[in-house]
């Protein structure tokens, strides 16, 4: 029998959430449109999507636990349209749940209605925050395939009756006294199971395309947020529309500068000269260059701050946050004779013990 644990990787007593991660990872590396003309490749993803079509269902993981090392109940190679929905379906469970927090309920009737949601992380920089941006975004979707529409395989004669249930769809679990039908885990109820798959998508019934769609980013958005494009999402067989595409915003951290809301912290090191006597400096801010002043004695970590050269108070806003700049002294660490004679005066001149 096979072991549906060691074909994931995960543990035994593997949680929900492992079990979902561990098939996510193997499954985006086996798929058929990765692994063009690699027989080994979509045999592993079709084992690996079988045993996640078993684990991640706590029913069919308890006839697995019970029935599978006894021989009471055979688990073997799962129709591929199924093998597609496993897929598909994971896609639904982690993304939408993250987003939406949608019921179990509203999720099986969505997906009769529309495809997977997907999000994905897109860097944008500070000058992006401050003034909005329009970029172009590339990703991956899964899609019907068009060869089988979706189906799997291409001719009702690439099918056959079911060997576990013998073309019923249903089997018989349990020994003497008691005894419980259930649907086939292998043809999942069909009663038939495909013998010669589709070449293109291995059986699947989808594939992965790759496209495009410009997005306009507001100004002032946050490191995290996301955007919702309608429509731009996993369109697998079945669904009568593509779901949505989220997009999560993700800042890139700006050199030398950190962000707390709408305000900027810059650090400017200046020299222990500049720092005793005073001095007007150029300072380059995310929005252009600016004149500070230092004032005489200025301490170490000592701040100053001008007002509305910041990011935007609020998504859209024409409202900015202050640009803080903050001083750290650089004490040379070698001085000429001449410096340390004039130092030792100032030093006597203050009474400095």
């Amino acid at each position: 029998m096979k072991d549906f644990y060691e074909t994931l990787g995960v543990a035994r007593d593997a949680s929900e959430s492992d079990i979902k991660k561990a098939y996510r990872k193997l499954a985006l590396k086996y798929h058929p449109d990765k692994n063009p003309d690699n027989p080994e490749a979509e045999k592993m993803f079709k084992e690996v999507s079988e045993a996640y079509s078993v684990l991640s269902d706590a029913r069919k993981r308890q006839e697995y636990e019970v029935f599978g090392s006894s021989g009471g109940h055979r688990f073997s190679h799962s129709d591929p349209r199924d093998i597609f929905q496993n897929f598909s379906s994971f896609f639904h469970d982690f993304i939408y749940d993250d987003i939406s927090g949608g019921s179990d309920e509203g999720h099986q009737r969505d997906r009769h209605q529309k495809g997977e949601s997907l999000i994905i992380d897109h860097e944008i920089n500070f000058h992006d925050v401050l003034n909005g941006a329009s970029h172009d975004v590339t990703y991956e979707i899964v899609t019907s395939c068009e060869p089988c529409s979706g189906a799997g395989f291409k001719d009702t004669s690439d099918t056959s009756l079911c060997g576990t249930c013998g073309g019923s769809g249903v089997v018989t679990l349990g020994s003497h006294f008691i005894t419980v039908n259930t649907t086939c885990s292998s043809c999942r109820g069909i009663g038939t199971v495909i013998i010669n798959p589709c070449s293109p998508c291995g059986g699947s019934g989808g594939r992965f395309i790759r496209q495009t769609v410009k997005v306009n980013i507001p100004s002032g958005v946050g490191d995290g947020m996301q955007l919702r494009v309608a429509n731009k999402g996993h369109m697998g067989p079945g669904s009568k529309g593509p779901g949505d595409l989220f997009i999560r915003l993700r800042v890139i951290p700006l050199a030398g500068a950190e962000r707390r809301g709408p305000h900027i912290y810059y650090k400017k090191n200046i020299s222990f000269y500049q720092a005793a006597l005073g001095d007007k400096v150029d300072f380059d801010l995310l929005d252009g260059s600016s004149i500070i002043s230092i004032p005489p004695g200025t301490q170490q970590g000592s701040m100053i701050s001008i007002k509305n050269r910041g990011l935007p108070e609020d998504i859209g806003s024409d409202e900015r946050g202050h640009a803080y700049i903050i001083f750290t002294i650089d004490v040379p660490r070698s001085l000429s004779d001449k410096e340390k004679s004039l130092l030792r005066e100032l030093k006597a001149l203050r009474h400095v013990n």
